[in-house]
């Protein structure tokens, strides 16, 4: 269950409902998992799009030093602390390997949604 940031409007303080928001801090070092339940990593960071502050991918720190870039839209939260993401391990593991230089690289996140068969949400 999602942990609501006490005191935020919308939040169970207010309301009595989840607040559906999460800080960022909250989610770092959440367990990742594919579709087959098999364990990606750890989430590692968000890239966030400047001009409307969306997350446009979430990067998946796996085994080693190997960083991997998943589109936002693929993650479904579990808890505060886990991720499942709608592929498989295979397929993440198999996708192209993500660099810090890459974040300001719009043609990296253009060919990223297009390896995972998705629509650039910008273009």
């Amino acid at each position: 269950m999602v942990k609501p940031l006490i005191g935020l409007k919308g939040s169970t303080a207010t309301t009595g409902r989840m607040w559906p928001r999460v800080s960022s801090n909250r989610s770092l070092g959440a367990v990742v998992k594919g579709s087959d339940g098999k364990d990606l990593g750890q989430l590692n960071d968000f890239v966030i799009d400047s001009r409307d502050g969306r997350v446009v991918y979430g990067v998946v720190a796996g085994s080693g030093d190997k960083l991997y870039a998943v589109p936002f839209s693929s993650f479904t939260m579990q808890s505060d602390m886990e991720f499942h993401l709608s592929m498989t391990q295979d397929k993440v593991f198999s996708g192209p390997a993500f660099s810090r230089s890459d974040a300001s690289r719009q043609s990296f996140a253009h060919d990223l949604y297009l390896y995972y068969g998705l629509q650039p949400t910008w273009e």
